[in-house]
């Protein structure tokens, strides 16, 4: 019973370790890579398990020519053959290789011997030591000797962004692989290649960098190198640094337009990282960036948008909303910022009717009828009046403000007695808005009577008559005259409406009892 357990075992042994090759055991290449041959027969999986927990490695990937040549060096002359870092892989569809790190093969690293590399389960590559070509075996079911690949020396950024708000903090760390001693490490910032840091003979591990205070500045990519006797290493990461949009205009609360003083238009200026996109709005929808069109319109520039008020029409009318929208953070975050201010667009007013209602031998009183656009309410209008042909000049000057949107009457005194009086009203919310404007021409009548005089004074005991008699201007006829005052030291003695008017002469009996 002794003797086969012996010899059992012998066996055994003969299975775990192959006869010794005559090539180097390991090789360490200039990029830092270390490739190392064990002759201890494993499958495929095991074999890449010491690979990690004995060298910090994996299998050997054999990418690239270099790769290749580096792993010749220490197979050359061997016998058997040597597990690799490849793997076949079952997909849902097919099944594909896949290097050790997740990467699939490419056509152009495939060094399959003929009659090899067929797809299927459980399928694991071995490299030939006499041409450098490959075979699959069963990964689990067989045992072979294998080759490790370390990277001796590497940076690695951890992680490859940051994303960060203005006066906010960083902390900027990176992976240091240094098998053989420590290294010296500077980071610098691209473009101009700023150093930032440098520290000298650091251990491998973790190499934590801290900016504070970030600002606009400090984005871009930052690039860390580790360097040792004739090698160098670098790897690179991004910095975003994003600041919320911000409106920084002074947006007025009010407008109005057409514009009489200040500016013609409002503009809307945002700050942010990632420059802020910047509208404006009304009802939910875009302002139109057509200037051909009649009304309001927007201007977009990077981080501003200017709105051009001068041409707005009624339908302008409201709130316009400034909208500043950006993204931040590595979730990208919508951020937005929003100014309001409130246009009104006031319209023209409305005469709807003018008329004499007065007159005196120097002076003439009309009335004027007239409606205000209900924008224009509590808004000053200015009421001018030119009288012809005796001046070109106003003959008149008012201010009204227009207290309601009903009809508001107007009694103008005029100290001439024209033929015609031009008259216009105007808005004037501070200067007057010429295009906001009504006018009418109104005819005056002349007087319809000259030489007025006393004919003939009767007294009576009882009563007292007079008979006044007057010539009639070209087309006045007795009928036409409907309002007459007799004054004595210019206090009224007596009116008389037109029936006391005789219908066939210029002559009236008036009591002046």
């Amino acid at each position: 019973m002794n003797g086969v357990v012996f010899i059992v075992i012998a066996l055994s042994l003969l299975q775990e370790t192959w006869s010794i090759c005559p090539a180097e055991n390991n090789i360490t290449t200039i990029d830092g890579y270390r490739y190392t041959r064990i002759d201890t027969l494993s499958p495929a999986g095991l074999a890449n398990q010491e690979c990690t927990q004995t060298f910090s490695g994996t299998l050997v990937m054999i990418k690239t020519d270099e790769v290749s040549e580096a792993v010749d060096q220490i197979i050359r002359g061997c016998e058997e053959y040597f597990w690799i870092g490849l793997e076949c892989k079952q997909e849902i569809i097919r099944s594909v290789w896949y290097w050790i790190d997740d990467t699939v093969l490419q056509s152009g690293q495939s060094r399959w011997a003929d009659g090899y590399g067929e797809v299927g389960s459980n399928r694991c590559a071995r490299v030939v030591p006499s041409n450098q070509t490959w075979v699959d075996d069963d990964c689990e079911g067989t045992n072979y000797p294998y080759i490790c690949e370390t990277n001796t020396f590497a940076i690695t950024s951890l992680p490859s962004s940051y994303y960060k708000l203005v006066d906010e903090d960083v902390d900027i760390t990176f992976g240091l692989i240094s098998v053989d001693g420590p290294a010296d490490i500077k980071m610098y910032k691209e473009p101009d290649h700023t150093i930032v840091y440098s520290y000298d003979s650091v251990a491998a591990g973790q190499v934590t960098f801290t900016l504070k205070s970030l600002n606009a500045n400090d984005n871009g990519t930052y690039v860390i190198i580790a360097s040792r006797p004739e090698i160098e290493k670098s790897d690179s990461t991004d910095l975003f640094v994003h600041d919320p949009a911000s409106i920084i205009s002074e947006v007025p609360n009010e407008v109005s337009s057409p514009v009489t003083r200040g500016p013609r238009s409002i503009e809307c200026k945002s700050n942010g990282i990632p420059t802020p996109t910047v509208r404006w709005t009304k009802d939910g929808d875009d302002v139109s960036q057509d200037s051909h069109m009649p009304g309001v319109n927007q201007n977009k520039l990077e981080g501003t948008a200017i709105l051009n008020i001068e041409n707005a029409v009624s339908s302008d009318d409201g709130t316009l909303i400034c909208v500043a929208i950006n993204q931040v953070g590595r979730d990208s975050k919508i951020q937005t910022d929003t100014r309001a201010t409130r246009l009104r667009v006031f319209g023209s007013p409305t005469i709807i009717d003018a008329a004499v209602v007065g007159c005196a031998d120097d002076a003439l009183l009309l009335q004027l009828i007239w409606k205000a656009n209900n924008q224009t309410l509590e808004i000053n209008h200015s009421v001018e009046g030119t009288c012809y042909p005796e001046s070109t000049q106003p003959c008149i000057l008012a201010t009204v403000q227009a207290a309601s949107d009903s009809y508001i009457e107007t009694n103008l005194n005029f100290t001439t007695k024209p033929s015609s009086v031009d008259i216009k009203i105007t808005v004037c919310p501070d200067d007057c808005i010429v295009k906001l404007r009504d006018n009418l021409t109104l005819s005056v009548t002349p007087n319809p009577v000259t030489n007025v005089s006393v004919m003939e004074i009767k007294e009576e005991p009882t009563e007292s008559y007079c008979e006044v008699r007057w010539n009639s201007t070209q087309n006045t006829h007795p009928e036409d005259i409907i309002l007459f005052k007799v004054k004595e030291t210019s206090t009224p003695a007596s009116d008389r409406d037109s029936s006391n008017i005789s219908p066939l002469s210029n002559t009236i009996i008036l009591d002046t009892k």
